[in-house]
């Protein structure tokens, strides 16, 4: 069964945000932070259900407040008043946060064609094993002589 709306990813100005919304008292919070505290008592909005039924109706009050906002407005905003909200991130936003950067998720290697790249680390740190130290892959036919020639010296012993 799926969750009742607003429940899921929506627009902002500048990004996309998630909302949970899921029950009457968030609700009327949430219509309250957005500017229309009346949509807690319009017919189509008091129950679950209905909002489920009129989702795209409730989608549009969403879309008009949150598309004037930029992302961190928006999730400040829900948050502040107790509203599950986060911003949902690009890969090089993610990849860029203070939290992927202090875990130490990415190394740098340097590819014979593509110069240096960050890869992804092993997430999970274990004590007393290091981090780093990734190689990257070679370039295409790079090993190719090592393995006919190891495959050769096999089929001739």
């Amino acid at each position: 069964m799926r969750c009742p709306p607003p429940f899921g990813t929506y627009p902002a100005s500048d990004g996309h945000f998630a909302l949970a919304v899921l029950n009457d008292r968030l609700f009327s919070t949430f219509c309250e932070v957005i500017g229309q505290p009346d949509l807690a008592q319009d017919a189509r909005f008091t129950t679950d259900t209905l909002r489920r039924e009129n989702e795209p109706a409730l989608a549009e009050y969403i879309d008009g407040w949150a598309g004037g906002l930029p992302v961190d407005e928006v999730v400040d905003l829900l948050s502040a008043a107790g509203i599950p909200a986060s911003s949902i991130q690009s890969v090089a936003q993610a990849w860029a946060s203070p939290q992927a950067v202090e875990r130490g998720l990415a190394s740098e290697v340097t590819h014979p064609d593509l110069g240096v790249l960050n890869v992804p680390e092993q997430p999970v740190h274990f004590s007393g094993v290091g981090r780093g130290g990734r190689k990257s892959a070679p370039a295409l036919n790079a090993d190719a002589d090592d393995i006919l020639n190891t495959l050769n010296k096999e089929q001739n012993a």
